[in-house]
């Protein structure tokens, strides 16, 4: 999938995203998305995990790539009509730049052309960075999971938002 101008116009992203492309992910980009993913998350996924959600139908990774570099991804799944978002990660230099939001954006567009109607997902209750995101793209808190996160015990936001 390549990026389309009305879309960045539309999302305010900056003009490093003329240049990219954002596409499924493959096993080709794991040592990439691995390095973001462990410089993002306190407890970051594994290779193996990675794999396996590449397997799932109703999983979907996405890769924003610019000049052979992947800068950003994302994972979601759809499913009974609802979108899930697993993760979504920047990389570092690129941060606080619009980058979080186009990728986000570009996702929430394919999960509704997928038959989503809301999409859901848990946010650390530190994760101020990911709550401005979430907020600035729609979301509403709707609950809180306690203890969600296992290696910490930390509390998750849970946030939502119609397609």
């Amino acid at each position: 999938m390549s990026v389309d101008k009305r879309e960045i116009k539309e999302w305010g992203v900056p003009s490093i995203i003329t240049g990219s492309v954002m596409r499924s992910m493959d096993v080709s980009d794991l040592d990439q998305v691995m390095e973001i993913e462990e410089n993002s998350f306190p407890t970051p996924w594994s290779i193996a995990l990675f794999k396996r959600e590449m397997e799932l139908d109703f999983s979907h990774i996405l890769v924003l790539e610019f000049n052979r570099e992947i800068i950003g991804y994302i994972n979601f799944w759809i499913s009974a009509g609802e979108a899930h978002i697993m993760s979504i990660a920047v990389k570092e230099k690129y941060r606080k730049s619009g980058i979080g939001s186009y990728i986000l954006q570009y996702s929430l567009n394919i999960a509704r052309r997928l038959s989503g109607e809301y999409v859901y997902l848990e946010a650390r209750i530190s994760n101020s960075a990911a709550h401005a995101l979430y907020r600035k793209n729609g979301f509403e808190l709707i609950g809180i999971r306690r203890g969600y996160y296992t290696d910490t015990k930390e509390d998750a936001l849970i946030m939502a938002r119609e397609l």
